[in-house]
C-alpha cells in the first residue's frame, strides 16, 4: 500500500509540470495585492503555498512514524495476566487446603486431642505441637498466618495473643478455627505458675495480667479467711499471704475465679508445707513459722543462702532476739 503522503506530494508536483490549456483564464489580480506579485503553476496555486504544504506533510509526525504493534504488545499483556491468574488460584487451592480440617465432618468422629500449652509458648512453637498432633495440614501454612497476625497486631487489629493451658481439639475443626479457640483461652485446664517470694499483689497483678480475673478481685478473695474449711489457719491473721503456696498448678477451666485459685493453692500447702511444720521440731507457733520462712526467702539471693540466713535467725531467736 502506498503512502498517502507521498501520493500526495507526487500529485501535487505533477500538477506543476502539466499545463492544463482548456483552464479558463486565471483572473486577473487586483492591483496592489500580494497575490499578483506570487510565481503561480499553470493550474494558478501559488508555488509557495504548494512547496511550504509540501514539506509540513513531510515534517508531520504520522508520516516519519513507524507503524505501531499494538498486536504484539496485546499478546504479551493477555499472557502476564493469564499468568498471575494461574498463580494466584494455585496460591487459593493450596491455602484452602491448608486451612481444611485434617478430618472432615462426615467422616467417623475420632477422638479428641488434649494439647497442653505452656505459659511463654511462642505461636510458632504451638503450630509444631499441632502439626506433630495431627490437628492441622501444614505447619508452614500456620507459620504464614502467624507472621501475617504479628504484622496485624503491630497495626493494632489483632484480637490478642494465644492463652496456655490444657485444650481439647477437634480433628475436624479447620486450623483457623483451632487458632480461635487457642485464643480466646476454651481450655478444659489451665497453668499458672506462683514463684518463690511473691507477695499477693504481685499474684494478683498476674492473675489479671494472664486474663483470669481483675487484681482487685484476687486482692478482696485473700482478706476472707476460710478456717471453716481449712481450721489449721491461724486465728487473727489479716490475709493469706505467706499460706498460698507457690508452684505451677494445672486447674479446671472451671475453678479459675479468685475463690478457686485459693482454695486450689490452700490445697497446696496444706497437703505440702504444713507437714513440714507438723514434723518440725521446733518451739514457733505456724503463724511464726510461715513468717521466719518468708523472711528467709525474701532475704535469700541465691537458693543456696536460704540455709546460712535461716541458721542466722533462728540463732538470734534462741539468744532471745527478734529475727525483725
Amino acid at each position: 500500500m502506498q503512502d498517502p503522503v507521498l501520493n500526495f506530494v507526487g500529485v501535487i508536483r505533477q500538477a506543476g509540470r502539466m499545463p492544463d490549456s482548456k483552464s479558463s483564464p486565471n483572473p486577473s489580480p487586483q492591483p496592489g495585492s500580494n497575490a499578483s506579485k506570487q510565481p503561480r503553476s499553470p493550474q494558478g496555486v501559488p508555488r509557495r503555498a504548494i512547496a511550504k504544504s509540501a514539506r509540513s506533510i513531510q515534517s508531520s509526525p504520522l508520516a516519519s512514524k513507524p507503524p505501531r504493534r499494538s498486536g504484539a504488545r496485546s499478546l504479551f499483556g493477555l499472557a502476564v495476566a493469564a499468568v498471575v491468574g494461574v498463580g494466584a488460584w494455585q496460591g487459593w487451592s493450596w491455602w484452602s487446603w491448608a486451612n481444611a480440617p485434617v478430618q472432615a465432618a462426615t467422616e467417623a468422629a475420632a477422638s479428641p486431642v488434649q494439647l497442653e500449652i505452656a505459659s511463654g509458648t511462642s505461636a510458632y512453637q504451638i503450630g509444631q505441637q499441632l502439626e506433630e498432633s495431627g490437628l492441622i495440614r501444614s505447619g508452614k501454612a500456620w507459620d504464614m498466618w502467624v507472621r501475617w497476625q504479628s504484622l496485624q497486631q503491630k497495626l493494632g487489629r489483632s484480637p490478642g495473643d494465644f492463652q496456655a493451658g490444657v485444650y481439647e481439639l477437634s480433628p475436624s475443626s479447620s486450623m483457623l478455627g483451632l487458632a480461635r479457640q487457642i485464643r480466646e483461652g476454651k481450655v478444659i485446664q489451665s497453668q499458672f505458675t506462683i514463684p518463690e517470694g511473691w507477695n499477693i499483689r504481685q499474684m494478683a497483678a498476674y492473675f489479671e495480667a494472664q486474663g483470669f480475673f481483675p487484681a482487685a478481685e484476687f486482692l478482696a478473695a485473700v482478706q476472707q479467711i476460710p478456717r471453716d474449711r481449712y481450721t489449721w489457719l491461724p486465728a487473727n491473721i489479716p490475709h493469706l499471704e505467706g499460706y498460698l503456696f507457690p508452684d505451677t498448678y494445672q486447674i479446671d477451666a472451671t475453678q479459675i475465679t479468685p475463690q478457686g485459685v485459693v482454695d486450689t493453692m490452700l490445697r497446696q500447702f496444706e497437703n505440702q508445707a504444713l507437714p513440714l511444720y507438723q514434723q518440725a521440731d521446733t518451739t514457733l507457733s505456724l503463724a511464726e513459722w510461715v513468717n521466719f520462712s518468708s523472711i528467709v526467702e525474701k532475704e535469700a539471693v541465691i537458693p543456696t543462702e536460704r540455709p546460712l540466713i535461716a541458721g542466722v535467725l533462728a540463732h538470734r531467736l534462741r539468744i532471745g532476739k527478734t529475727w525483725r
